[in-house]
């Protein structure tokens, strides 16, 4: 009878020494898996916000464009190519990962800025006429710079004065779009 009670400990302890390193284990298993999630939602999480802030940064940017002084406004014809760009940058992260909303806002604030008949050519010669401003005002040529500067204000004041673009339409799509990273980001 000892020997059977004695085997009987010897077993079960090594049973339970068995089920306990199989324990430990599956939860160092689960552990690695939940480690992969977090990593995983961790790069998602910052490539999403990263695409928000962006997009926020661009429909801000138009914003401040369509309801600032007129120098501002100017600017227009300019500056939309370049938000277009931004915009279209974080689209596929964008859909991806924000909500249906918030793709919904940076499609309708796209679409209506790519249908606007806009100066393509504007933004290259504005960067070009500001290097020259530039190498003038490195120069000590501050007249030849007040000139250039007085030509980069046509061409802009030119390519706004023709962008086809519905401008109260085009910053409440903005402020939409606003509205909907906002609330993406803030996980609603």
């Amino acid at each position: 009878m000892p020997d059977v009670v004695a085997l009987t400990s010897v077993v079960s302890s090594g049973l339970v020494a068995l089920g306990g390193i199989g324990a430990t284990v599956w939860s160092g298993r689960q552990q690695r898996q939940h480690e992969k999630r977090l990593a995983y939602e961790g790069r998602a999480w910052e490539r999403k916000s990263d695409a928000l802030f962006s997009v926020i940064a661009s429909a801000r940017r138009l914003l401040d464009v369509l309801e600032g002084d007129e120098r501002r406004r100017e600017r227009l014809g300019v500056d939309v190519e370049s938000i277009l760009d931004d915009l279209r940058e974080s689209g596929p992260i964008v859909e991806a990962y924000a909500s249906e909303a918030c793709r919904a806002a940076l499609h309708d604030l796209a679409t209506l800025l790519d249908a606007a008949e806009r100066d393509l050519v504007a933004p290259f010669q504005v960067a070009r006429i500001r290097r020259q401003k530039e190498e003038a005002i490195d120069a000590g040529d501050f007249e030849e710079a007040a000139r250039l500067r007085h030509r980069e204000r046509q061409v802009s004041r030119a390519a706004a004065e023709a962008l086809n673009l519905d401008q109260q339409e085009a910053a409440s799509r903005a402020r939409r779009l606003i509205a909907a990273a906002r609330d993406s980001v803030q996980g609603a």
